[in-house]
């Protein structure tokens, strides 16, 4: 027997109800200011953090969001922690509540 998708997204136990996603991106502006001071590229930096420099490029032109991991790294940086920047200084979180997602029935 052949199910099909809308058989799931109609059932009457599906319930729908927001969900807010949070994503946190950098602070650009601190980082630009960090590597100025301590004379370091992107390139260093993002072998420093352990990420490739694409990734680097992706997340400093804020075209991906900071992951859990990049976040954690970023904190535990030694030119971070030289520098004393708070969590709230390296980025900012946004929160997108425009996505459904079906909740458990």
């Amino acid at each position: 027997m052949r199910l099909r998708l809308h058989t799931f997204v109609n059932h009457p136990k599906t319930v729908f109800q927001q969900r807010s996603v949070m994503r946190a991106f950098l602070n650009r502006d601190a980082i630009r200011k960090l590597l100025f001071e301590l004379d370091l590229s992107h390139k260093e930096f993002a072998a420093e953090l352990g990420i490739g420099k694409a990734y680097w490029s992706q997340i400093f032109n804020l075209h991906r969001p900071l992951s859990h991991r990049v976040r954690r790294k970023l904190r535990n940086n030694r030119f971070v922690q030289g520098e004393r920047l708070t969590d709230g200084q390296l980025w900012t979180v946004v929160t997108d509540e425009s996505s459904s997602e079906p909740a458990a029935a």
